[in-house]
C-alpha cells in the first residue's frame, strides 16, 4: 500500500505474504512481526531420555526414580538368551553406567566416582567396552548394538538450545511490557498463549533445573512387555511434568487477570496447546521479519542490523549456481529494480512495444539495478560484476533488464501456479504456527 499500512515498519499484528509472478520469474516474501514456531518438525532429533540425570540422582526419590528402580530390578545374569536379547537399550545403558563406575572405583579407589559419568575419549571408549561385556552373544544381540550406538545418551545431557534460552531470558520483560498500559509495546501487541507457555517454561526450569519431559521414546529392540512398561514410565513422567506446567500456567493467568479489567485480554492455553508445546521444547523458535518497506527502501534500524544484513547478502552472492545467470539472488535484485521503475513511471517496463521504447525502458531498469547494487555494497562482488553490472561490450550487458522488459509483468499460468503453491504453504505455516 502506498500509505505505509501493513507494509510499513510501524508495529502491526498482521502477517503478510507478498507474492509476485512476473513472466518466468516469481517470488514469495513473508512479513510477520511475531510468528512463534512450536512444531518445527526437525529432520534429526535426539531422544529425550534423561539417562544422565537419572544415573546421577542419588536419593531414593531422586529424578525419575521409577525408571531407575526398574533398571535396578533387572538382573542380566539371570535372564535366558531370549530375554537377554530383548532388554531395551535404555536399561542396558543404565546398567552399564553402574558397571563402568564400579570399574573406575576399583582402578582409583576414589569414593568421589559415585556419580561420575564418562567424559574423556578414553572413558567413553571404556564405557562402550562395558556395554559389549554385558552382552552374552554380541553378534546376535541387536539391543546391545543399539546401546553401543546410543552410548552418548547415558552421559551427555541435552541442554536447552541457545535460541530457546534466549526466548526464556526475555519473556518476563516481554510480558511485562505488553501488560504495562503505559508502555508503547502494550499498544502494539497483546500477551499471547505462546508468551504464557514460555513464561511457564522459564518458571518450571528455574524450579526443576530441567524442562518438562516430552514422554516419547524411540523404537528399539525389546520385548513387547518391556517396551510398553518403559513407554508407560516415560509417559507418566511427562504427564507429571505437564501437570506441574499446568499449575504454573494457572498462576500466570491469575497474575495477568489481576492486572486487567477485561478477561478477554487473558490468553487461553488449551490442553492440546500445552501437550504440543511440551513435546517440542527443544525446537521452539520465534520469527520476526524485517518490514517490506524497510527492505524496499534499504533502510536499517541500526548499524548492527545493517552489517548483519549486508553480510548475509554478500555471502549469498558468493555462492552462485552452476549457471550463474540462474542464481535467484540476481533476479531478486532485478525484481526490485522493476518495482522502482513502476514507482517512478506508473507502469512496468515494456508498456510500449516499439523497439525504441523497449530499449529505453531496459536502460532505465539497468539504472535501478546499478543503484540497488550500490546500496547493498555489491558493486565489486564478482558475481554481480560479471552479470548484472557487466561491461557494455559483454554479451550479458542489459540482458537481465531486457528480459524483464520483455515480460511486461505478464503472469504466465504455470509460473503463477508454482509460486501460488509456495505462497499457500507459507500461509499455512503462519496460521498453524509451524
Amino acid at each position: 500500500t502506498g500509505d505505509g499500512g501493513v507494509l510499513s515498519s510501524s508495529p502491526s499484528p498482521c502477517s503478510l505474504v507478498i507474492v509476485k509472478s512476473y513472466g518466468l520469474i516469481g517470488s514469495v516474501r513473508v512479513q510477520t512481526p511475531y510468528h512463534p514456531i512450536v512444531e518445527s518438525k526437525p529432520d534429526n532429533t535426539v531422544p529425550d531420555l534423561r539417562l544422565a540425570q537419572i544415573s546421577t540422582s542419588t536419593s531414593e526419590n531422586g529424578y525419575f526414580a521409577g525408571l531407575k528402580q526398574v533398571a535396578e530390578e533387572v538382573d542380566l545374569d539371570k535372564l535366558d538368551s531370549q530375554q537377554h536379547g530383548h532388554v531395551p537399550y535404555v536399561i542396558i545403558l543404565l546398567k552399564a553406567v553402574e558397571q563402568w563406575r564400579g570399574n573406575v572405583n576399583d582402578d582409583t579407589d576414589d569414593s568421589n566416582n559415585e556419580n561420575r559419568l564418562p567424559k574423556t575419549m578414553d572413558e567413553k571408549a571404556a564405557f562402550k567396552e562395558v556395554i559389549k561385556s554385558l552382552s552374552k552373544n554380541w553378534n546376535n544381540e541387536m539391543n546391545f548394538h543399539e546401546a553401543s550406538e546410543n552410548a552418548y545418551l547415558a552421559y551427555a545431557t541435552q541442554d536447552i538450545p541457545w535460541e530457546v534460552q534466549e526466548l526464556l531470558n526475555g519473556v518476563e520483560n516481554s510480558v511485562k511490557n505488553k501488560t504495562d498500559k503505559s508502555s508503547v509495546a502494550s499498544t502494539a501487541a497483546a500477551v499471547t498463549s505462546f508468551d504464557v507457555l514460555l513464561l511457564a517454561l522459564k518458571r518450571f526450569v528455574d524450579k526443576h533445573k530441567l524442562p518438562p519431559l516430552n514422554g516419547s521414546i524411540p523404537d528399539m529392540t525389546s520385548s513387547t512387555q518391556s517396551y510398553i512398561q518403559l513407554q508407560g514410565l516415560y509417559k507418566n513422567k511427562a504427564e507429571s511434568d505437564k501437570e506441574d506446567m499446568r499449575l504454573i500456567i494457572k498462576e500466570i493467568t491469575c497474575e495477568l487477570g489481576a492486572g486487567t479489567s477485561d478477561s478477554g485480554d487473558i490468553p487461553t492455553v488449551t490442553d492440546d496447546d500445552l501437550s504440543t508445546f511440551c513435546k517440542n521444547i527443544f525446537n521452539l523458535r520465534l520469527t520476526k521479519t524485517r518490514s517490506y518497506e524497510d527492505e524496499y527502501n534499504v533502510v536499517f534500524t541500526n548499524d548492527e542490523e545493517k552489517e548483519e544484513i549486508l553480510g548475509e547478502l554478500a555471502a549469498v552472492a558468493y555462492d552462485p549456481y552452476e549457471v550463474k545467470e540462474h542464481t535467484p539472488f540476481l533476479w531478486y535484485i532485478v525484481l526490485k529494480a522493476v518495482d522502482h521503475f513502476y514507482e517512478e513511471h506508473g507502469h512496468y517496463p515494456g508498456n510500449d512495444s516499439r523497439q525504441l521504447a523497449l530499449d529505453s525502458d531496459a536502460k532505465s531498469v539497468q539504472k535501478y539495478i546499478h543503484e540497488i547494487c550500490k546500496q547493498l555494497n555489491l558493486e565489486e562482488n564478482d558475481l554481480i560484476a560479471s552479470t548484472l553490472l557487466c561491461p557494455a561490450d559483454d554479451d550479458l550487458a542489459l540482458a537481465f533488464a531486457k528480459e524483464m522488459t520483455r515480460y511486461h509483468n505478464a503472469e504466465i499460468h504455470n509460473t503463477a501456479s508454482v509460486v501460488g503453491g509456495v505462497a499457500s504453504q507459507e500461509a499455512v505455516k503462519l496460521i498453524t504456527a509451524r
